[in-house]
Order: structure tokens, then C-alpha cells, then sequence
């Protein structure tokens, strides 16, 4: 039934003998491998923490000349998400039995400015994305997939002059986001993920430094990390629609033998496997082939 009668590679070893119970109160358990669950799952995951990460563009830097104690201009520029991702990119590896970790290398930019009359004279501004990282893992013996992912996003100048010392200004954004994915049954045979609707995104900051700017320097810091929460935010909003799509686009996970065994209560055991409880509905068997190897259907045991 399982296998639509076709031959098994052990040839006859299990042959087709109708329904697998013969009674109403008689269940079991529907196990998928954890091979061909997260073989699906994790490529999905991949793409919720290629669109949460934080990414720097080349910053801007002028120099205008005005006013003399404050003669270049700059500002931060970055976006959320990484659409330049290459396959190597933010790869799952294991990490313990029921984690998956992703990392990816340190994203830097920069932009030098300089005194057109005194080529000693210049500004330096970078940005850069680092210690990217994400998990993904399971629950034994509940039904939940948790996402987590965290970065560092800094923005720095420095001053140098052809006489006294050099001045600086950076800020650092250490942001942590999460999301969770619960399973649930469809009893026909099915299973469906939703996610409730809260998420986490938290984001802290520290800054130093001796520039003289036109704003204070306590001032640029929280704008500049209140700026990258708030398109975090967005970014993770954006990223539970279009995850709730990608999930649904079996908008069931079919499981073999829908329309025999009544479904319900999908966990994960401690290896990542799917179990599914079934009840049998009392269902008839489908009708043997035509052709083939069981041209008649077998007489039902009663056992």
C-alpha cells in the first residue's frame, strides 16, 4: 500500500497483505527521517539569515573644505540582506545533535577622503558586518524549530593630519534576532508549519572616540543603531511572510498513507526524525493492480 505496489528492491521480502491493522483502536507512529525533512527544511532556514544580514555599502566621504576645524563630510550607508550570496555562503554544518550552525566571512567597505591641498590630510570611513552567525535546531519531544541568528555591524572614521595626532570615531551594533516554527497536524494526513507572531530582535551599542563632528558623538551612535533595529524589524517581517510562503508551498507536507491513518501531534525525536502519531480510520485498502505481480487481492487476515 505503502509503496503503490511496485517490486521492492528485496524482491517479495514484504509482500502487500492489505491494511496494516485489523482493528479501530489499534495506532502507531509515521517516522520521517531526519535526512529528508532537513534536507528540505535547512535550505529554507538558509535564506531567512541571508535576508537578516546586515550588510555595508561604501560609506560616504567628501572632503568640502568648510568650516576649516570640520572639512569633510561622511555618512554611513548599508542595506539588510545579502543578495550577493554565493552557494559557499553561510553554509548549515552540525553543531551537537540537534543544532545547526552558519557562518560567514567578515563583509568590510571603505571610502578615503582627502585634503586637496595637503595630501597628508585625509579621512577614513569603513563599515563592516562580523561574527555573522546563525542556529538553527529542535526541540526533542515538541513540536517547535527554532531560528536564531547575530551579528556585528561597525562604523568608523579616522582623522589623520600632516601635523598632531589623529582623531577617531566608531560605533559598534551587536544585534540578535529569533523566530520559532511550530508544527501541526492535519488529521486527513498532512502536516502544516505556522509561526505565532511574536519575534525577537535585539540590538545594543557601544561608541568611543575623540572627532570633532557636527552632531555629538552619543547622538550618531543611537541613530545609527536605532536605524539598523528598525530595518531589522522590517527585514524580519518580511522574512516570516515570505518563510510562512516557502513552508507552504507543500502547503501541506503530504505523508504517505492520507485517507488510511487519522494524523495528529508531530514531534521531533532526539535524532531530528518526524514522528506523527496514526490511528487507523477503518479504510479499505486500494485496489490491487491489473498487472503485475499481485493481479489478485489478497485475502485479509484476521487476526
Amino acid at each position: 500500500m505503502m509503496s503503490d505496489f511496485r517490486n521492492l528492491p528485496a524482491q517479495g521480502a514484504i509482500p502487500y497483505t492489505g491494511p496494516w491493522v485489523d482493528g479501530d483502536s489499534r495506532g502507531g507512529s509515521f517516522c520521517m527521517s531526519r535526512a529528508l525533512l532537513w534536507g528540505w527544511l535547512l535550505p529554507v532556514m538558509r535564506e531567512v539569515v541571508i535576508a537578516m544580514t546586515p550588510v555595508p555599502e561604501t560609506p560616504y566621504a567628501v572632503y568640502n573644505g568648510t568650516p576649516p576645524d570640520m572639512p569633510y563630510a561622511t555618512q554611513d550607508k548599508w542595506h539588510i540582506g545579502d543578495s550577493s550570496a554565493g552557494d559557499d555562503d553561510y553554509k548549515w554544518v552540525p553543531n551537537g545533535q540537534a543544532t545547526w550552525k552558519a557562518t560567514t566571512p567578515r563583509k568590510v567597505t571603505s571610502k578615503k577622503a582627502t585634503d586637496t591641498h595637503d595630501a597628508n590630510d585625509y579621512e577614513v570611513v569603513s563599515e563592516s558586518s562580523d561574527q555573522i552567525e546563525a542556529t538553527v535546531s529542535f526541540d526533542a519531544g515538541s513540536e517547535a524549530i527554532n531560528l536564531r541568528g547575530s551579528s556585528t555591524f561597525q562604523f568608523r572614521i579616522d582623522h589623520t593630519r600632516s601635523s598632531g595626532h589623529p582623531t577617531y570615531f566608531w560605533v559598534e551594533v551587536y544585534t540578535k534576532w529569533s523566530l520559532q516554527i511550530n508544527m501541526a497536524s492535519i488529521e486527513e494526513g498532512g502536516i502544516i508549519f505556522q509561526m505565532p507572531n511574536e519575534h525577537a530582535i535585539d540590538v545594543t551599542h557601544k561608541f568611543d572616540g575623540n572627532l570633532k563632528m557636527g552632531t555629538f558623538p552619543q547622538t550618531l551612535a543611537e541613530n545609527i543603531s536605532d536605524t539598523l533595529k528598525s530595518s531589522m524589524s522590517t527585514a524580519l517581517e518580511g522574512v516570516e511572510e515570505k518563510l510562512i510562503h516557502a513552508l507552504a508551498n507543500a502547503n501541506r507536507l503530504c505523508l504517505p498513507a492520507a485517507g488510511t491513518f487519522f494524523m495528529k501531534d508531530p514531534i521531533f525525536n532526539q535524532q531530528g526524525d518526524l514522528l506523527v502519531s496514526l490511528t487507523y480510520d477503518g479504510a479499505e485498502p486500494p485496489a490491487p493492480p491489473r498487472k503485475g505481480k499481485y493481479r489478485l487481492r489478497p485475502k485479509v487476515l484476521e487476526t
